[in-house]
């Protein structure tokens, strides 16, 4: 089984940026699938549900939200019998920091504010990697 990292980030800039940050720098091995959109997120994560290890996504977005996409994928991974982390990042909703800190959006296992550094990313996508990975056994 492949290990795959799906990243959902409409600048097109940011998603090959975060596709090689994961390529490179993460201490295991990872296949980074991408998407433009909310949309094609939950749609690449419907096809590779069992192999995904970790998402990462924009909130703002066409078609569906990170929120969204991160709702429904929430939803077909418990269908399923399975569980995938996601982190979000964002650039700066006031409320949506507000709504994660009280508990209020479960689809999101951590938040990430832009501008962030590579190793706050890669460190957040370790850390929920090996926490989801350690519920599993």
């Amino acid at each position: 089984m492949t290990k795959k990292i799906l990243v959902a980030e409409d600048n097109e800039s940011l998603r090959n940026c975060y596709g090689t940050i994961f390529e490179h720098f993460l201490k295991e091995k990872f296949e980074v699938l991408l998407a433009k959109d909310g949309k094609e997120a939950v749609e690449i994560y419907k096809e590779n549900k069992t192999d995904i290890d970790a998402i990462v996504t924009d909130q703002d977005m066409p078609y569906k939200t990170g929120l969204q996409a991160a709702l429904e994928i929430k939803e077909e991974a418990r269908k399923n019998g399975n569980s995938v982390p996601i982190i979000m990042v964002t650039g700066g909703h006031s409320g949506l920091t507000e709504k994660f800190n009280e508990g209020k959006l479960p689809q999101i296992d951590y938040l990430i504010h832009k501008p962030f550094s590579n190793d706050i990313l890669i460190g957040a996508v370790e850390e929920y990697i090996q926490k989801y990975r350690e519920n599993k056994k």
